[in-house]
């Protein structure tokens, strides 16, 4: 890629090390959850990708992120479970989540 202005690869590669802090944050929290883990994991997506405050759980459940049905979102409140300790021990700002297998 030809960068013609200068300063730009500085730009390119602060998204970049972005990028994979995202992924690497993303990675961790999945990694946390352990029942009901995908319906979890796009309940977090779609809280924080929601514009302004939901007035209900089914309103978060119609969120692009939350591809699954409302009964799913309650099926995951209920029975999901997240591994507090693992949650604990995190630390998105300094990229320290600890995995563990599933």
């Amino acid at each position: 890629m030809g960068l013609t202005m200068p300063g730009l690869a500085a730009v390119v590669e602060g998204e970049a090390a972005a990028r994979r802090r995202l992924i690497v944050f993303r990675a961790g929290l999945y990694a946390c959850l352990r029942r009901r883990a995908d319906a979890l994991f796009e309940l977090a997506d779609a809280v924080l990708t929601r514009t302004g405050p939901a007035g209900s759980l089914v309103e978060l459940s119609e969120e692009k992120a939350f591809r699954r049905g409302h009964g799913a979102l309650y099926d995951a409140l209920a029975c999901g479970d997240i591994d507090q300790e693992v949650l604990g021990e995190c630390s998105p700002a300094h990229g320290r989540w600890r995995t563990r297998d599933r």
